[in-house]
């Protein structure tokens, strides 16, 4: 049982260390050898290419929201993430849009395309509608004018719902 975990860990821990030196398309074998009395744990790593840029191809958006995503998350150390991390950086991805208002966003990271020195990750982007505020009501507010509310919380009907607006505006 312990072996197998050994070797469940060790392949990641590598692969990342490997990503991290920009290495992507590393073959990593890890196997335990030995007989009951001393046991080795056997990494055999061929780093393959190093590759110099990462580039993320966008799928399904326009502009503005495309160069809000590049900026958000396009950049070299960023993007490096889809390749060595894809589940994880579609979650980020997603999290950032619903943040912008896109609620129903989904993220889907493609299968990377390397080509001399680059590595090139399609991101399939669908934000689904931009959500907004249809009403804003404040309770337990008798006595204070209206106005002077909605200026203190900073959100307005029609506004573009935006998850930490609203809880920061609710903690005021």
């Amino acid at each position: 049982v312990f072996e197998g975990f050994l070797i469940e860990e060790a392949e990641p821990i590598v692969r990342r260390e490997l990503a991290a030196r920009s290495h992507y398309q590393a073959s990593v074998k890890v196997v335990v050898e030995g007989d009951e009395t001393r046991r080795t744990l056997v990494v055999d790593v061929m780093p393959g290419a190093r590759y110099e840029r990462v580039d993320l191809r966008l799928e399904g958006v326009d502009e503005p929201l495309r160069s809000d995503l590049l900026r958000g998350v396009g950049d070299g150390g960023n993007a490096a993430r889809a390749v060595v991390g894809p589940e994880e950086f579609e979650r980020t991805v997603a999290d950032l849009l619903r943040s912008w208002g896109y609620q129903q966003a989904s993220v889907t990271v493609g299968t990377p395309v390397y080509e001399g020195n680059t590595v090139s990750v399609p991101l399939s982007v669908v934000p689904g509608p931009e959500f907004r505020l249809a009403t804003v009501n404040f309770e337990q507010a008798r006595g204070l004018p209206l106005e002077d509310l909605r200026s203190e919380a900073g959100l307005s009907e029609g506004a573009v719902y935006r998850p930490d607006e609203v809880d920061a505006a609710r903690n005021r």
